[in-house]
């Protein structure tokens, strides 16, 4: 009996996990004394519900940036800000990626960052992915 319970219970933590979020956002932010770390991460299920892997996938920009430039649109050109922009399932794609836009960053708080993104993500052989809009990015505390 004891046996059928943990079975039973194994698989419902591993439908629980299967069931999560259809579509989800994350926006994080890391301050240090030499920047501002922003990181705008997407992630869905895939859209064939028979997936065995159950596995999602994910999209993700990160950009770095000085803290002290607030109120004016930053060039995202590996200069003024530096991004990455990575994609796909459990492995990110490893072809080069590159990013153009600006950021401007709105309001620096104690718990959160306000921006505005305006970036086109471009991957070789896909469409370009478009990111425009204002973010709250919840600052994150170091452990």
């Amino acid at each position: 009996m004891r046996n059928g319970r943990l079975l039973l219970a194994g698989t419902v933590l591993l439908l629980a996990s299967c069931a999560g979020p259809w579509n989800e956002q994350r926006c994080e932010a890391e301050t240090s004394p030499w920047g501002l770390r922003l990181v705008w991460t997407h992630y869905w299920k895939p859209a064939d519900a028979g997936d065995k892997t159950c596995q999602g996938r994910f999209e993700s920009l990160e950009l770095k940036l000085p803290h002290n430039r607030r109120g004016e649109d930053l060039r995202i050109d590996d200069q003024e800000v530096s991004a990455a922009f990575e994609h796909g399932a459990m492995a990110s794609c490893s072809k080069p990626h590159r990013v153009e836009g600006t950021v401007r960053v709105l309001d620096f708080g104690a718990t959160a960052v306000r921006a505005r993104v305006d970036a086109v993500m471009k991957c070789p052989g896909a469409e370009p992915v478009v990111l425009k809009s204002e973010f709250t990015f919840e600052v994150r505390v170091p452990p």
